[in-house]
């Protein structure tokens, strides 16, 4: 009878430990999901600062095609010497350039550079170096930068 009591002791400590290792095993399953659902929301959110660089390039696109007058004032301003070629933020030197706030997604487009290959601007291809900074929902930001040529402004 000693023998039965023993067993009943050792099954008593195996179904415990079982009991644990599958408590801990189902502990690092929690883990490593909410580990991904961290992961696909910090994608969505640099998605989402993507997007508003895109709808910066777009924009910024489109006002360096139809306002040319307004191009031309901004080179000048960007090459005068007192300038000191400092970047100059677009969204407020334009009519059709103006920040886009779409469910928090923002952002701010920045002339940084001016190449012009002769001094003559009427018949030479200008290459201005646009800095995009576009801000996700949830503050995540992406920047990229474009180069547009130009010719006969």
């Amino acid at each position: 009878m000693n023998t039965n009591k023993h067993r009943q002791g050792i099954s008593l400590i195996v179904v415990l430990s079982m009991m644990i290792a599958a408590t801990l095993m189902g502990t690092a399953v929690y883990y490593a999901i909410q580990k991904y659902n961290a992961r696909s929301g910090e994608s969505l959110y640099s998605e989402s600062a993507l997007a508003a660089n895109k709808a910066g390039a777009a924009s910024t696109k489109a006002w360096f095609s139809y306002e040319g007058e307004q191009v031309v004032n901004l080179l000048n301003t960007f090459l005068d010497p007192t300038n000191l070629k400092k970047p100059i933020k677009l969204n407020y030197s334009a009519d059709y350039l103006t920040t886009v706030n779409l469910r928090g997604q923002t952002f701010d487009a920045y002339l940084v550079d001016v190449f012009i290959d002769s001094n003559d601007i009427a018949n030479t291809p200008v290459f201005a170096k646009i800095m995009i900074v576009g801000t996700g929902q949830t503050g995540a930001k992406s920047t990229m930068t474009t180069v547009y040529a130009m010719k006969g402004i």
